[in-house]
């Protein structure tokens, strides 16, 4: 069994730890020996905390270079993995926060160093779905749209419930109202072939109250405000 130790205990070391702890022999590190002995070490800290965690790595694995690394780190380069952690069996993946109920999206990049892939999407499976992309381009443009994406849709839910209290609603029934459509809405996607503008149309009647809705968004240029948006956290991730 491959022993896996997770640098970072935050929310999403956290719940990479409890993703994998039943098939992986797993650890959350906070002292050097649970580093020395692991096959696999994945960085889930944030891009400006990899500089200390890079030097305790050096200072606790004896051979850096036999040892896989994989990093969540957005915008931290497979290049810049390698010179600071001395390792050239470099994985730069991009999971969501989903994969806390094992419905997460990891996209992955591997360095030509890294032969068992196998293993790789085994690790990266127990999140949710994993994809593997062919540069870190597309890794960036990855993290912008399903990295960041779950927080549109929450956001969106919240601006719901925020129009339901408008409309005379209670605190508890508004967010029974925007969580219940959210839900339904994804659980009736994800049961069906359709696509969402498929989806979309079957929900909008011409001329009615849905289409109305969407008059509005597109005279004040929602879909354009929205992929900018989109473009704007994938050229802040190149900035990180």
């Amino acid at each position: 069994m491959k022993k896996i130790a997770i640098i970072g205990a935050g929310k999403m070391g956290g719940a990479m730890y409890e993703a994998l702890k039943n098939k992986f022999e797993v650890r959350l590190c906070k002292r050097e020996a649970l580093i020395i002995s692991a096959d696999i070490i994945i960085f889930a800290v944030k891009p400006q905390d990899f500089e200390r965690a890079s030097k305790d790595l050096r200072g606790a694995v004896e051979n850096p270079a036999a040892t896989t690394i994989i990093s969540i780190m957005a915008g931290v380069t497979l290049a810049r993995i390698q010179e600071k952690t001395g390792s050239q069996k470099i994985v730069r993946a991009m999971p969501n926060l989903p994969l806390q109920v094992g419905a997460g999206l990891t996209a992955w990049l591997a360095t030509g160093q890294v032969t068992d892939k196998r293993t790789i999407k085994e690790i990266l499976s127990c999140f949710g779905e994993e994809i593997e992309v062919e540069s870190e381009e597309k890794l960036s443009a990855i993290t912008a749209l399903s990295g960041s994406g779950p927080a549109y849709f929450f956001h969106l839910t919240s601006l719901l419930q925020e129009k339901a209290k408008e409309f005379g609603f209670t605190e508890q029934v508004a967010q029974k109202i925007a969580k219940q459509t959210f839900i339904g809405s994804s659980k009736l996607f994800a049961s069906q072939n359709f696509s969402a503008s498929e989806l979309e149309k079957a929900v909008t009647s011409k001329g009615g109250t849905t289409a109305a809705a969407f008059d509005y968004l597109s005279k004040n240029r929602f879909d354009e405000i929205f992929k900018s948006a989109v473009e704007a956290a994938e050229k802040r991730c190149h900035e990180l």
